[in-house]
């Protein structure tokens, strides 16, 4: 099986962590009655680094493309999940998606 990670770095304006924290909460229930699976959701703010101490890095761990895919699709059209991404907005100075896979992708059995 690969293991898909979907990642999103985030840089978050300073005084906005307590607002974010309140709409994360929120996202967590949508996901999780989405199908997202909830359970591998990961959650990092930077410490010391290239990225800085405002930086979020949310991971999810898929078991398909297709299904990340199925599911992320019917999340953006989705009315309610559409309002919490404009909620959580202006809290967001900038944001990235990277799509990773396990390496080797696929191991010699």
């Amino acid at each position: 099986m690969v293991l898909i990670i979907w990642r999103q770095t985030q840089k978050i304006k300073s005084d906005k962590w307590d607002e974010l924290e309140k709409v994360e909460k929120k996202f967590l229930e949508a996901e999780k009655q989405l199908g997202f699976p909830t359970e591998t959701k990961k959650r990092y703010r930077g410490l010391f680094g290239s990225e800085g101490v405002n930086t979020l890095i949310i991971d999810y761990q898929w078991v398909s493309m297709a299904k990340m895919e199925k599911i992320y699709t019917k999340a953006i059209l989705d009315p309610d999940y559409q309002k919490l991404m404009e909620e959580a907005l202006p809290l967001i100075e900038e944001s990235r998606w990277e799509i990773l896979v396990s390496w080797p992708a696929f191991p010699e059995q």
